[in-house]
């Protein structure tokens, strides 16, 4: 087991809900562990930190206001002051993530965004916002959309952040603190049949559910219409076959594809189409940190470009 400082990045803007998420997660019994916990805070919003609480359960609150005042070497000093057992940062959405970094003796654990639903639509409708929300986003192992119900579409906003947050779980909860429930989405696909079509213009909806649901695909067949990616950084007779998909807006424009196994790879020649019949398995992967799709070609073959170049658009 490290003996390193662990530090837990909890990041979002302004009442945005992240003091709550913090309150609640250092008084529970999960989280009740021996030692003293620091919390660095860099804003103060609506919802505050309690003296008594925070005594209760261990816990010692700094805040640093200035941007130009978060610094590894600030950390440092507050690490010798502190002797922490662990450390949670509650990070200002505005400033630059390029900042996080954690000082000798700790390591980062773990990175969480807190996202206010109600205003999710006019952020990412923001260019300067959106562009915050991805680089917010991009490392995080959890992202949480508080009143994720008050999202116009919740179903393509959850999409285009996971999109952002490749490697990360995106949860919506409702007004209430439940979480919204999108297993039972209705997808256009028969998960019976021998080989599972995906159409033009649900590639998107079927990749984001291939990474989430497992279950549904390991070992199924599946064919669908895709643009060649080759490169000679990919492992020998591999491609990845994708499509063009606007993740947020229109210019944010993702490649969205598996690494497919094929032995005449020779073949092919980049931004080919292609109608592609594959076998879905699943492997570590790099871009996923962990488990993910990996397809192997069963025939592809020459076809016509999709109606939409681009999906979502």
């Amino acid at each position: 087991m490290s003996d390193k400082i662990p530090v837990y990045v909890i990041n979002g803007f302004l009442e945005g809900g992240k003091t709550k998420f913090i309150n609640f997660t250092v008084g529970q019994d999960y989280f009740a562990i021996e030692g003293r916990t620091l919390i660095v805070a860099c804003e103060e919003g609506v919802e505050e930190y309690d003296k008594a609480y925070l005594d209760k359960n261990r816990c010692d609150l700094v805040y640093i206001e200035e941007e130009e005042d978060f610094s590894v070497e600030t950390l440092s000093s507050l690490v010798n002051k502190y002797n922490p057992d662990r450390i949670i940062i509650e990070y200002n959405g505005f400033w630059d993530m390029a900042r996080i970094a954690v000082p000798e003796g700790c390591a980062m654990e773990q990175q969480i965004s807190i996202i206010d639903g109600t205003t999710l639509d006019m952020y990412f409708a923001n260019g300067d916002m959106r562009s915050k929300i991805m680089n917010m986003v991009r490392d995080s192992e959890l992202v949480l959309v508080n009143r994720g119900d008050k999202v116009a579409d919740p179903s393509a906003t959850r999409r285009a952040l996971k999109s952002l947050a490749m490697s990360g779980e995106v949860v919506f909860e409702t007004s209430d603190g439940e979480e919204m429930d999108f297993s039972a989405e209705d997808l256009p696909f028969d998960f019976e049949a021998p080989v599972i079509e995906i159409g033009e213009d649900d590639y998107d909806k079927w990749f984001f559910d291939a990474i989430e649901h497992r279950e549904r695909y390991d070992g199924k067949t599946v064919r669908f219409k895709a643009q060649v990616f080759k490169s000679s950084r990919f492992l020998k007779k591999t491609f990845v076959p994708g499509r063009k998909a606007m993740v947020c807006c229109a210019n944010d424009i993702s490649f969205l594809g598996f690494t497919c196994k094929y032995r005449y790879l020779d073949s092919l020649s980049n931004k080919q189409w292609i109608m592609l019949e594959a076998k879905v398995g699943y492997a570590y992967q790099a871009q996923f940190r962990g488990v993910g799709p990996v397809l192997e070609a069963i025939s592809v073959r020459d076809t016509e470009p999709a109606k939409k170049e681009v999906l979502g658009t």
